[in-house]
């Protein structure tokens, strides 16, 4: 769990003399071979945002492509700052999937995100091996 600054840097350290980072290895195995979808504020974190277009540019050059997906509100007066976020994520590698928030604001996130459940639900045996997946990618 990263909660201060300090911790932060020890986990994205790159300097190990010789160790691998298995947070960054992981970052790597995950964008690499995962679809991701981001809720929140996910991006703003530069460090894995630069992982996410490191990684995409690898797989377009390989001739795969990589889906990877932002969920963010805006309310409508922000229509200027929707369009030039779509086309900046577009360029890492991202798409933007946006929704209204000028009904019930933040809290539309949960209408949205119950709505996404409906669409494509996940059964318990599909999570458990989500979570093997996961846990083998560390370990790699």
């Amino acid at each position: 769990m990263v909660v201060t600054t300090s911790d932060y840097a020890e986990r994205y350290r790159n300097d190990r003399k010789g160790e691998e980072n298995p947070v960054l290895r992981f970052l790597e195995n995950l964008f690499r071979t995962k679809t991701v979808l981001f809720i929140g504020y996910g991006l703003s974190d530069l460090e894995i945002l630069e992982y996410v277009i490191l990684k995409t540019k690898e797989l377009t050059d390989e001739g795969q492509q990589p889906k990877h997906f932002m969920l963010q509100g805006f309310f409508s007066h922000q229509r200027e700052l929707w369009l030039s976020l779509r086309d900046y994520y577009r360029q890492c590698g991202i798409e933007l999937l946006s929704y209204s928030m000028d009904r019930k604001g933040h809290d539309q996130l949960l209408d949205v995100v119950d709505a996404f459940a409906v669409k494509a639900p996940a059964s318990q045996l599909m999570l458990a091996d989500e979570f093997l997946e996961m846990e083998k990618m560390l370990d790699d």
